[in-house]
């Protein structure tokens, strides 16, 4: 037991809000983003960057890669 790992646990305390997109895939990763964004600054240069949306690196080839919004109609 001494080796052993310690297993990560993350309790969410309420109700989640509707989710935005209905990919689970992207939506999870949507609120990993808000949720980092709450706790920190994208900077570029040294200068902070708003950012509001993401794209899935595996879709950049595409064209018509589709553009995730972070935060809802707010």
């Amino acid at each position: 037991m001494k080796d052993e790992p310690t297993p990560l646990r993350f309790s969410l305390e309420g109700d989640l809000p509707a989710p935005i997109h209905a990919d689970a895939r992207v939506e999870s990763l949507r609120r990993q983003l808000a949720a980092l964004l709450d706790l920190v600054v994208l900077t570029k240069d040294g200068q902070p960057v708003e950012v509001d949306g993401f794209k899935l690196v595996a879709a950049l080839r595409q064209p018509d890669a589709e553009t995730y919004r972070i935060f809802g109609d707010e």
